[in-house]
């Protein structure tokens, strides 16, 4: 545990160093190269540590896929027909082309994995320090070693947000492809993104909310034989049925997933002012997030609560927005140090004692509780 720990501490800490100007603005100060480098090593620890691991959540398993592998050729991949095939080509083309050693894979998924939520926080967070604090706090970080491939697959989304938000639509279906290949449950996103486009709190973003807590709450039992007919013949045929026999997120979560979207609605009427599409965006997100959250909580936190890390990832640019350019003087350093505090406390319970978080790295020879 003494590793996360560090992660906590010294990632933000090197970029609040590297951001001693204050920044009115929703705009990184990050976007200038005086200030880039100190994003760059803020975000080193992360990939040092979590690329260099051999152990922990998922870790396991991917390790023995890598080592199992035995596929070289294109016409070996109809095994994976359906089957997420583009992580089983990259499986295959690190072990055969590259070099036979589950570490290169991993360390080179977390490497674009990190420069792709280190690209989100420097070109749209005010406060690159906050996002970065937030984004191991609220243990998001972990989706880099439980949920690799998914967490890949948003990582490719985020490397196209701006031409995304710029309206430049082909990149985006390109890159939204390639992603589906390597987690399928993109697919089911890519409309939500779209519907989350266009003016804060608007009624197409509310209504599919409103519909998918409905369908959370009232029609769960139709909606997971929706999904079985949604995805058969993939991998996830039948996964309905196993996910529906286990529980939901513990509540706690959903009411952590409100606390966005209630401070951004008591700043409506200032947000709709600005009428800035990135920070439009980002609150439609934070209310889609709530949306699933809700569904995580009342049929099962396996599955929704993962979907939900497709929006909750930009929570951790709408809370600095919200804390910088909204939240000012007094009223915003004590909601600052609130949410430090309070997601501090949220990552001890997490880390410590739901999870009982581990680290297992036989590149550095740690072995820690």
């Amino acid at each position: 545990m003494i590793v996360y720990w560090i992660l906590l501490l010294c990632c933000p800490l090197t970029a609040s160093i590297g951001s001693r100007v204050s920044n009115p603005h929703y705009k990184s100060i990050y976007n200038s190269k005086e200030h880039r480098k100190y994003a760059i090593l803020a975000m080193f620890p992360i990939v040092f540590f979590i690329g260099l691991r051999s152990g922990f959540a998922d870790t396991g398993a991917y390790i023995f896929e890598f080592k199992n592998s035995r596929y070289n050729t294109i016409e070996s991949f109809r095994y994976y027909e359906g089957r997420d095939i583009g992580f089983a080509l990259i499986t295959s083309f690190f072990k055969n082309i590259l070099l036979d050693d589950f570490h290169i894979l991993l360390f080179a998924v977390t490497l674009f994995s990190c420069f792709s939520v280190g690209k989100l926080f420097w070109k749209y967070s005010p406060d690159f320090a906050l996002s970065l604090f937030l984004f191991i706090a609220t243990a998001q970080f972990t989706y880099l070693t439980n949920g690799i491939r998914q967490f890949l697959a948003l990582s490719i989304l985020l490397t196209v947000l701006p031409a995304f938000l710029q309206k430049k639509y082909i990149l985006c279906i390109i890159a939204a492809i390639i992603a589906s290949l390597i987690h399928l449950s993109i697919i089911i996103i890519i409309p939500l993104y779209f519907l989350c486009k266009g003016s804060p709190f608007s009624k197409k973003t509310v209504i599919a909310a409103i519909i998918l807590s409905f369908v959370a709450v009232f029609i769960a039992d139709r909606f997971l034989i929706l999904m079985d007919i949604v995805f058969d013949d993939t991998q996830y045929t039948g996964y309905s049925t196993a996910i529906s026999g286990t529980i939901g997120s513990n509540i706690v979560r959903l009411i952590v997933a409100l606390v966005p979207v209630v401070l951004a609605l008591i700043k409506r009427k200032e947000i709709i002012m600005i009428n800035d599409t990135v920070v439009n965006y980002f609150v439609n997100t934070s209310i889609m997030n709530v949306a699933f959250m809700v569904m995580s909580t009342m049929i099962s936190g396996i599955f929704f609560g993962r979907i939900a890390e497709y929006f909750d990832i930009f929570n951790l640019v709408l809370y600095p927005i919200l804390l910088v350019c909204f939240y000012k003087g007094r009223l915003g350093k004590f909601l600052r140090l609130l949410l430090i505090f309070l997601y501090t406390f949220w990552f001890w319970y997490q880390m410590v004692y739901i999870w009982e978080a581990y680290y297992i790295s036989d590149v550095l020879g740690i072995f820690v509780r």
